[in-house]
């Protein structure tokens, strides 16, 4: 993998969490949601437990200050794990991945009480291996709560293969129904294109026809817009 020699390791320990600036239009901040945090919880019980951190008190202290300093129109966070609730049962039970951030629930609200305090804050996702585009709420068993920031979770370039669109949409449509939050949903593969300046962030989501074949074609399947001044995103 590529490396910059400033993060070459210590020992076991790697720091990859770092920081990007462009003048004051974008702060760009990366964490490393893998190395420091605590075990995965295996209930609810233990996914509200609030000494269970997901950066470690180092990197969350770092995080917070950042911030707390920024002066950015844009503050985007860039993450290896979904932030907004995930049920993924339909109806009244709930099923949770508690190795996302609904695994770490009091860790959840420290991100979007540092989140609520800066300018047009959006968080960038990877790892769901789907396209999954909410608003991240304040309380997310009320619809009616503040929206703190906008979440893009990208999609797979090609784990999964190609997919089933039918197959996923059959799953989750109904999940959508009660997750008001899930703004749009899909399963094709392929990568979000985010364009920023003062007035709006606009993110295309590019699939591609297939990942079999090296004469695959590349188009826009959706677009998303959070405009400045107004938190969460909008399908275009």
């Amino acid at each position: 993998m590529p490396l910059h020699p400033r993060l070459r390791p210590t020992g076991t320990s790697i720091r990859v969490y770092r920081r990007f600036a462009w003048a004051d239009l974008l702060q760009l901040d990366v964490l490393d949601t893998r190395q420091f945090r605590s075990d995965q919880p295996t209930d609810l019980a233990s996914a509200n437990n609030p000494a269970a951190t997901m950066m470690g008190a180092e990197q969350e202290a770092w995080l917070h200050k950042g911030l707390k300093r920024s002066r950015a129109r844009w503050n985007v966070v860039a993450q290896q794990t979904m932030v907004a609730q995930n049920d993924r049962t339909a109806g009244r039970t709930e099923t949770f991945d508690f190795d996302n951030w609904d695994g770490y629930r009091p860790a959840r609200q420290r991100l979007l009480a540092d989140l609520a305090q800066v300018e047009n804050p959006v968080v960038v996702t990877g790892d769901r291996h789907a396209t999954w585009i909410c608003d991240l709420k304040q309380d997310f068993y009320d619809p009616s709560s503040e929206t703190i920031a906008a979440e893009l979770t990208g999609t797979s370039i090609s784990s999964g293969g190609d997919g089933n669109r039918t197959s996923f949409h059959t799953t989750y449509d109904p999940i959508k129904v009660d997750s008001p939050h899930w703004k749009f949903i899909d399963n094709g593969r392929g990568y979000l294109l985010c364009d920023v300046d003062r007035h709006r962030m606009l993110t295309d989501l590019r699939n591609v026809s297939t990942v079999r074949s090296p004469s695959a074609t590349v188009a826009t399947y959706a677009r998303f817009v959070t405009e400045a001044g107004r938190r969460g995103v909008e399908v275009a």
